[in-house]
């Protein structure tokens, strides 16, 4: 994991992205990104576009589904506990 000055692990929020099929192929994937939260506030988008094989997709694909319902239970937990989530939508 990338870190920044102070150390902690860097957040670069996610603003938008989009796809676009090389049919047969591959899939191209253009990420909008923030640099940190000032660029979030200022909407000043950076973009990273990659290209993915069906199985990066596949891959990738489960593990953000893995990824998201273990927040999910973790944010059950901390809004038992009575902690605020800023990041939630």
């Amino acid at each position: 994991m990338e870190l920044n000055e102070a150390g902690n692990v860097k957040i670069s929020p996610l603003l938008d992205y989009e796809t676009h099929l090389i049919p047969g192929v591959a899939v191209i994937l253009r990420i909008g990104y923030a640099e940190d939260m000032e660029g979030m506030q200022s909407h000043t988008t950076e973009h990273l576009q990659l290209t993915l094989t069906p199985g990066q997709c596949r891959s990738l694909a489960e593990t953000l589904l893995r990824a998201k319902s273990q927040v999910e239970a973790q944010s059950s937990i901390a809004a038992q506990a009575g902690a605020a989530n800023p990041y939630q939508n």
